[in-house]
């Protein structure tokens, strides 16, 4: 695709020329919520021509769904953008340092303890906690020195993580119990932002729609293993708290609730860079995770560090909470930490070393044994690295094995989870002379690599949940429903052209042509979901909607469902748009907004993207692989 380039004043989007200027207008791709779709669409000046269409059903639909009857059951408040809250500063002084203070000085480094998830076999049962109050000593009996005094580079507390949550999501052992039971596959699913009522959340399904049932559950295999690398370590630790009851001590010590020493644990340490957030999770985040996984090192995501390479010492573009680092809305991707000393001294790999890690599957050799490494790579796809299949079938074993020994064998899921096991990591045939090829677009690790890095931490999915309580009606029915996320504003300045907010919506109507009859489409009101991060594309919608004559070439009623909490920044990359505005908006303010409505998109049908936006792309990986609300 050839790139356009226009002054930099020309922020609104171009108009197409008429058709009969043979004009290449760019690559638009539609998916269907759920379901292996991709359709590529070509313009040529104002006329829609359809490539080619390719669809591939899964047929997988959970019994007794009520999605189109119910709303979000969350009622939490939504605060006002002002009001959303930043990490508190902590000052460092002597006398901290000496209660084991994992921060070093404000802004610099990060808070102590937060979390993310785990799945891993830990023990059968939980012992009963000793009435004892047990010392520190004993609570950190498996923990170094160097560690206990710090500082440390700390995990989040400002996301809701508590000492037994964390603790419960280290020891869960992945087993088919209820969905709101302790140690359920269900309750390390559901961290993601998937519908609740998404094909990838249904672990009741007893398998009898076979292949499909095989497919997700090999799906949630690799996300479940992805789970179990970035946790494993601290199982030792958080079993010892569990037992003696470590939490208050630890707490009045300034130990956080999901700090863990690791200590056999070896570390890549990996900053998010200064992308977009759909290329900053899918390229980089992602990469990280299956280097991870290939080299048998536990992934650390750190920004805004107070000593190493400098790429760790930049804040990440995406946060404006006091750690500005993934953290401020995301899980952290592991609840093992390291010293600042560790990171201080840690070898950083060049380009042609972090190369071969990818081609090989190596560290160099004098650096193998090194507790922790950095890695600063380029932010592009890259090569599946040797060593990661292996690893993600010995985790898959393991996940499964656990599953048969906690299950009555008379379970119909045994079966279909034992035979999954074969679709891992299965190539798929893809004909690109009919498809639009986009890196990770068939790779099921890739999509399950995108859920686990995008799990947002407990508070801001609070906050998510709350702002789709608002804005999606009662009524709403996914099976009737298109998503329309337009990318605009930076987007169309050089990466790409941009389609009109009219050629928008009769691509709506194209579609709806197509799959009318096939998807019960006719005689019923369609909500289209539109979310987006330009104020031009809003006013497009209002001339759209009071001229009868553009209106009348859309063939279905419909009604809008909008995102009223879109922070309408007008660019990708958040520094852009605080540097130019006197807006009291924040960074975190935005990836709320962000995320949410990306949350929303996952509520349609069937959903129109530009395929030049890797936000778009993040979108429709959660769709590819059944993390959309319609069936």
């Amino acid at each position: 695709m050839r790139r356009i380039k226009y002054p930099k004043e020309r922020r609104k989007q171009k108009s197409l020329k008429s058709s009969s200027t043979l004009q290449l207008f760019g690559l638009i791709l539609v998916a269907a919520s759920g379901i292996i779709v991709s359709s590529v669409y070509f313009h040529w000046g104002d006329t829609l021509a359809t490539a080619s269409l390719f669809e591939h059903e899964l047929g997988f639909t959970p019994p007794n769904s009520e999605t189109s009857k119910s709303r979000p059951d969350n009622t939490t408040k939504i605060l006002p953008t002002s009001q959303v809250s930043n990490e508190r500063e902590e000052q460092i002084t002597e006398s901290a340092t000496s209660k084991n203070t994992p921060m070093v000085q404000v802004d610099k480094l990060h808070p102590k303890g937060e979390v993310s998830s785990a799945v891993m076999v830990a023990t059968t049962e939980t012992p009963k906690q000793s009435s004892k109050q047990p010392t520190l000593e004993e609570c950190l009996a498996l923990n170094s020195d160097s560690w206990i005094k710090g500082p440390r580079i700390g995990n989040s507390q400002e996301g809701h993580i508590t000492v037994d949550s964390g603790i419960d999501m280290i020891l869960n052992k992945a087993n088919l119990s209820g969905p709101k039971e302790s140690g359920s596959i269900h309750s390390l699913l559901k961290e993601t932002i998937c519908h609740k009522s998404s094909r990838f959340l249904n672990v009741t399904i007893d398998g009898s729609d076979g292949k499909n049932s095989k497919y997700f559950w090999a799906l949630r295999l690799i996300y479940l293993s992805f789970h179990a690398h970035q946790h494993k370590e601290a199982i030792a630790e958080a079993e010892r708290r569990r037992d003696l009851g470590c939490g208050d001590i630890l707490s009045k010590n300034n130990f956080g609730p999901f700090d863990f020493e690791c200590p056999k644990a070896k570390f890549l340490v990996v900053p998010m860079g200064e992308m977009g957030l759909g290329a900053a999770m899918r390229l980089g985040a992602v990469n990280a995770l299956f280097a991870g996984m290939a080299t048998n090192r536990t992934i650390l995501l750190i920004n805004n560090a107070p000593v190493g390479e400098r790429s760790i010492r930049k804040p990440w573009v995406h946060a404006s909470c006091n750690r500005k680092d993934i953290q401020c809305f995301f899980m952290p991707p592991t609840p093992c930490t390291i010293t600042v000393a560790e990171l201080e001294g840690a070898y950083a790999l060049g380009r042609s070393e972090y190369r071969r890690m990818f081609k090989f599957g190596e560290i160099p050799e004098e650096h193998a044994e090194d507790r922790v490494i950095i890695a600063n790579f380029a932010i592009r796809p890259k090569a599946t690295p040797p060593g990661f299949s292996s690893a993600i079938m010995k985790y898959a074993d393991a996940i499964i094995q656990n599953i048969i020994d906690t299950t009555s064998e008379d379970d119909p899921r045994i079966e279909i989870i034992k035979q999954s096991k074969d679709l891992i990591l299965e190539e798929k045939p893809f004909d690109r002379e009919k498809r639009y090829y986009y890196f990770g677009v068939e790779s099921q690790t890739h999509h399950a690599a995108v859920f686990y890095a995008m799990r947002p931490n407990p508070l801001n999915a609070e906050k998510m949940d709350a702002i789709l309580h608002e804005i999606i009606p009662g009524s709403f029915n996914p099976e009737l429903s298109f998503g329309l996320p337009i990318r605009a504003s930076d987007k169309c300045l050089v990466e790409s052209e941009c389609l009109s907010f009219p050629q928008y919506m009769r691509l709506m109507g194209q579609i709806w042509n197509v799959h009318e009859a096939s998807h019960g489409l006719s005689n019923a009101s369609t909500s289209i979901v539109l979310t987006t991060e330009s104020k031009t594309v809003l006013e497009d919608k209002k001339r759209f909607e009071t001229n009868q004559t553009l209106r009348d070439q859309v063939p279905f009623d419909y009604n809008f469902v909008m995102n009223e909490h879109d922070v309408m920044q007008e660019t990708g990359l958040p520094n852009d748009f605080m540097k130019n505005t006197a807006a009291e908006i924040t960074a975190d303010q935005i990836m709320l907004s962000a995320v949410s409505s990306l949350k929303a998109q996952l509520m349609a049908k069937f959903t129109v993207g530009n395929c030049c936006s890797n936000f778009h792309l993040l979108l429709f990986d959660f769709l590819q692989d059944g993390c959309g609300a319609a069936q």
